[in-house]
């Protein structure tokens, strides 16, 4: 199971993502490769389009976006939480999130 963190104080957005969600075997696990798309395009559009200052960090079973805490931002991460929550509902048991 894929465990979502997402904080969100004041001045900073926290976005960690840490493990896999099981539903199939590495390499074919379309709801892993689902989520991992998902943080991957978040932290691009935060850092190349919006120019947002603020850490990121990818490897196996392990995602991390921390960026600065904008309207625009907040909008995102918003519509984040909302993609991770649709997707647990389709596919039960993969992805805790906890905001």
């Amino acid at each position: 199971m894929v465990k979502v963190r997402v904080e969100v104080s004041s001045d900073a957005i926290r976005i960690t993502l840490l493990g896999h969600t099981g539903y199939s075997k590495k390499g074919e696990d379309i709801v892993c490769a689902g989520i991992s798309g998902v943080i991957q395009f978040l932290a691009m559009y935060f850092f190349n389009t919006l120019h947002e200052r603020g850490n990121f960090s990818f490897e196996n079973g392990y995602g991390y976006i921390e960026v600065k805490n904008t309207k625009e931002s907040k909008k995102l991460v918003d519509t984040f939480i909302e993609y991770v929550k649709l997707t647990s509902k389709s596919y039960p048991n993969t992805i805790d999130i906890e905001t």
